[in-house]
């Protein structure tokens, strides 16, 4: 059976039009143990970013741990919602993330 570590939805890359084997830590709420927290931050300490920020580096540390949500109903990304909203049911949305003007 699948053990995530943690749940969340697949980041989207607009300009491509297509989500990615990443998610998205924009819309993540996490609350790691104290000793958890002391893993994430040793790991931090020597991943590479090429673009920077905690994105990548929670990516890297939860690798092979994360279930994906359901990206038409929880935290769906504006962009996908313009760029697809024609087989999505309005009705089921929970959740909206804004990551750039429409």
């Amino acid at each position: 059976s699948f053990s995530s570590a943690i749940s969340a939805v697949r980041n989207y890359e607009s300009l491509a039009k297509r989500h990615t084997e990443f998610f998205n830590a924009g819309f993540l709420v996490i609350k790691p143990s104290t000793e958890k927290l002391v893993e994430m931050l040793d790991f931090s300490s020597t991943f590479l970013s090429e673009k920077g920020g905690d994105q990548a580096a929670i990516n890297g540390f939860y690798k092979d741990k994360i279930a994906p949500l359901d990206h038409t109903r929880v935290a769906t990304n504006a962009n996908v919602w313009r760029d697809n909203h024609a087989s999505w049911d309005l009705r089921k949305i929970h959740s909206f993330h804004m990551t750039r003007d429409m």
